[in-house]
């Protein structure tokens, strides 16, 4: 799930492509964010659970500061 989402950011070798703001990234700069956000453990456990290990369709690669800023927008 995680490695299909890796590699559909790639663009190069060692080099991906964040799929919110298009800057290319070498793979330790990459973090892989949930397009349907995962919620929290306490409030939803099946929910939670089924989100949070969903098939590569419902995950992207994004860049750090893409992804701190879903993951704000999120809480």
């Amino acid at each position: 799930m995680r490695n299909e989402a890796i590699k559909n950011a790639r663009i190069a070798r060692g080099l991906y492509k964040c799929s919110i703001c298009n800057v290319e990234l070498k793979r330790g700069e990459l973090q892989i964010d949930h397009i349907t956000p995962a919620g929290t453990l306490i409030s939803d456990l099946g929910g939670f659970t089924e989100r949070l290990l969903c098939d590569a369709s419902g995950l992207r690669a994004t860049c750090k500061p893409c992804h701190a800023r879903l993951t704000a927008k999120n809480r």
